[in-house]
C-alpha cells in the first residue's frame, strides 16, 4: 500500500509571528513532498501566563473576524489529518496520503479560556506536492551515451534512494539518474523510477540505429546546473546522411540562420576554458571549465560537411544554469533547540556531490547538504561554511536567541550613602534580542516601584531595604539578586546598638565573676572557722583505746618508779 511506504519529511526552517507573549513558530516555512507520501509539519506555540488552551487546530487559510475551519473537519482531509501536538506548546500535525490538491499554505490556530484569547500563526507552512517523472532524450542513437533522469517539480528536502525498472525488472542504479553507456538496441523498452514504493509513469525508450537516421543532433541533457568555478560537460551525439564527411564541428551560444555561426572556441570570454571532447563522426561533447555567472546561457552544437548544403545545427540546445553555494540558516535560532544548516544552490545540481562542512575552518563529519546542531547554545559564535570539490560558500555565524542571563544590580554612589543624597540603581543583563523591559522591586513586595534600565530616587531612612530588578525579553525573564541599600545613619545606629549590647554582655560577665568570687571567699572563711575550733590535744576515741596510759592507772605508777631510778 502506498501509504505504508510513505515518505515522512521533517521540516527544519523556522517562521514565527509574535506579540506580547503570543507566538506560533513554524519549524519550516516550505516543504516539497511526494504525492502519496506523508508529511509532518512541526511547530511550537506560546501564550501569556494565566491562559489555558481549550482548542488547537490547523487550517489551510487565514481567517479574520470569524470562526476558522478545522482541517480535520474538512471532507477532503477527513481521515488523513492527525494532530500530534498538545494543548501546551507542541502544535505538530501529520498529513498523510498526499494529493495534488493538498498543495497549499497551512496555518496553526489556538483558542484559550480568556476573553480575546485567540491566536493564529501568520506565515504558515507552504506545502508543495510533486510526483515522479522520467525524463528521456528526444532522440536516442545507437552507440551514444544516454541518461534517464527521475525528476520532481520541486526539490525534496531529504535525499531519497531511487529504484529503476526496465519492463518491470529492477535495475542496479540507486540515484536519480540511469546511465546507458553506450546505448544499444537491447536497451529499448519501458522505464520507470520509484522512491519508497511511489512510482513514476512508464515511458518508452526507442533506440534508433545510425544507418536509419539522417540529420540530427541529440543533446544528452537538456538542462545542466553547475557550480560557479567548477567544470561541466555537455554531452551530445549527431548523425548525418551517408556520403558526407564532417569538416567542422563546434559549439555556439546562439542559433543563427543564413550566415556563419561564431565558434565558442574563438570567443574571448571563453578562450582557454572550452575544450571540444567530440570528434568528426558522431560524438559532439563539450567541456567548459572555471564556470562563471556570465556563462549561464543556452548552448548549441553545429557541424558542416563537405557536401553542398551539408550544414546542421541542433535546436533545443543545452540550458546551462550557474549557481554558487550558500549556507542557509534558520531565521530564528533559539537556545536549546535543534538547528539545521543547509548548503543551498539556486538550481538542482546535475551530479549529486559530496559536501564538506567547516566550523571555524576545521572540517566536520557531515557529508550531506545538511548539518545538524543538537542542541545549540548561546555561546555558539562559531563560523560555518560548506564546500563541494574545493568550491566553498561564504561563512555564516549563528545568531542564537536566548532569554536574559547574568542579571545584576549596581549602585551609584557606591559605599555608604548619606541621607538626602541621590541614589541610582542600574540593572544590567545579557540577552538576545536585547532586553525589552526592566521592572524594579523593593524587599519582598509584589508591586513594582519603577521601570526602565535605571531607577533613581532621593534617599531617606524609609528608603532602606533590599532592591532587585526583573529583566525580560520575548524569550523569558530573570530576576537579579537583591542588593541592600542603607543610609550612613543606619550604619551608625547599628554600631551603637552593637556597642551597647557588647557593654551589657561585659557587665553581666563581671557581675557573674564577682558573685562567684564572693561565694568562694565565704566558703574559705567557713573552713578556717572550723579549723580554729578544733583541739589539737584532743584524742580520737580510737587512739585513746589504743593508748595504754589512758587505759590503766597502774601504767602511771610504773612509769613514775622507772623515772626515779
Amino acid at each position: 500500500m502506498i501509504l505504508c511506504a510513505s515518505l515522512v519529511i521533517q521540516l527544519m526552517f523556522p517562521g514565527v509571528a509574535a506579540q506580547d507573549g503570543w507566538r506560533v513558530n513554524y519549524i519550516s516555512k516550505s516543504v516539497c513532498a511526494l504525492k502519496g507520501s506523508a508529511v509532518i509539519m512541526e511547530c511550537t506555540y506560546t501564550y501569556p501566563s494565566g491562559h489555558s488552551v481549550q482548542r488547537s487546530f490547523w487550517m489551510n487559510k487565514l481567517v479574520s473576524g470569524g470562526e476558522a475551519p478545522n482541517l480535520s473537519d474538512e471532507p477532503e482531509y477527513r481521515g488523513r489529518v492527525q494532530y500530534l501536538g498538545d494543548k501546551q506548546h507542541n502544535c505538530t500535525v501529520l498529513l498523510s496520503n498526499l494529493t495534488e490538491k493538498d498543495q497549499s499554505k497551512y496555518y496553526f490556530r489556538f483558542i484559550t479560556d480568556q476573553p480575546g484569547g485567540s491566536w493564529q500563526g501568520a506565515g504558515g507552512v507552504d506545502l508543495s506536492v510533486t510526483d515522479l517523472q522520467v525524463e528521456v532524450p528526444e532522440r536516442v542513437i545507437e552507440g551514444g551515451d544516454v541518461t534517464l533522469t527521475c525528476k520532481t517539480t520541486c526539490s525534496l528536502p531529504v535525499r531519497p534512494t531511487f529504484t529503476w525498472y526496465r519492463n518491470g525488472r529492477n535495475l542496479s542504479s540507486t540515484t536519480d539518474q540511469l546511465r546507458l553507456q553506450p546505448v544499444s538496441g537491447e536497451d529499448a523498452g519501458r522505464y520507470h523510477c520509484a522512491v519508497l514504493g511511489l512510482s513514476s509513469p512508464e515511458v518508452p525508450l526507442n533506440v534508433r540505429s545510425v544507418a536509419d537516421d539522417k540529420w540530427a543532433v541529440n543533446y544528452i541533457s537538456k538542462s545542466i546546473c553547475a557550480l560557479k568555478g567548477s567544470a561541466v560537460t555537455m554531452s551530445c551525439t549527431y548523425t548525418y546522411p551517408s556520403g558526407h564527411s564532417v569538416q567542422r564541428a563546434f559549439w555556439m551560444k546562439k542559433l543563427i540562420s543564413g550566415r556563419e555561426a561564431p565558434d565558442l572556441l574563438t570567443d574571448p570570454e571563453y578562450r582557454g576554458r572550452v575544450q571540444y571532447l567530440g570528434d568528426k563522426q558522431h560524438n559532439c561533447s563539450l567541456s567548459l571549465s572555471d564556470v562563471r555567472e556570465k556563462d549561464q546561457s543556452k548552448y548549441y552544437f553545429r557541424f558542416i560537411t563537405d557536401q553542398p548544403g551539408g550544414s546542421w545545427q541542433g535546436e533545443g540546445g543545452v540550458d546551462l544554469s550557474v549557481t554558487d553555494l550558500q549556507v542557509e540558516v534558520p531565521e530564528r535560532v533559539i537556545e536549546g533547540g535543534d538547528v539545521t544548516l543547509t548548503c543551498k544552490t539556486t538550481c538542482s545540481l546535475t551530479v549529486r556531490p559530496t559536501f564538506t562542512w567547516y566550523r571555524n575552518g576545521r572540517p566536520l563529519s557531515s557529508s550531506t547538504d545538511q548539518l545538524h546542531l543538537q542542541p545549540v547554545n548561546s555561546d555558539n559564535k562559531d563560523r560555518y561554511h560548506c564546500a563541494v570539490l574545493g568550491l566553498t560558500s561564504p561563512e555564516v555565524t549563528l545568531d542564537v536567541r536566548y532569554p536574559p542571563k547574568n542579571t545584576s544590580v549596581s549602585i551609584s554612589p557606591s559605599g555608604e550613602i548619606v541621607e538626602g543624597s541621590s541614589v541610582t540603581l542600574t540593572c544590567s543583563s545579557d540577552a538576545n534580542p536585547p532586553i525589552e523591559s526592566y521592572t524594579w522591586f523593593k524587599d519582598a513586595g509584589a508591586s513594582t516601584i519603577g521601570s526602565g534600565y535605571s531607577y533613581s530616587f532621593t534617599f531617606d531612612s524609609k528608603s532602606s531595604g533590599l532592591y532587585y530588578c526583573l529583566a525580560q525579553n520575548e524569550h523569558g525573564s530573570q530576576k537579579s539578586a537583591a542588593v541592600p541599600v542603607n543610609v550612613k545613619g543606619d550604619y551608625i545606629m547599628i554600631l551603637y546598638v552593637a556597642f551597647g549590647l557588647s557593654l551589657c554582655a561585659v557587665a553581666t560577665l563581671l557581675v557573674v565573676v564577682c558573685l562567684m568570687s564572693r561565694k568562694k571567699r565565704k566558703t574559705r572563711k567557713a573552713d578556717e572557722h572550723d579549723y580554729q575550733n578544733f583541739d589539737p590535744n584532743a584524742k580520737d576515741d580510737t587512739y585513746t583505746a589504743l593508748d595504754r596510759m589512758s587505759r590503766s592507772p597502774d601504767y602511771d605508777t610504773l612509769a613514775t618508779a622507772r623515772n626515779q631510778k
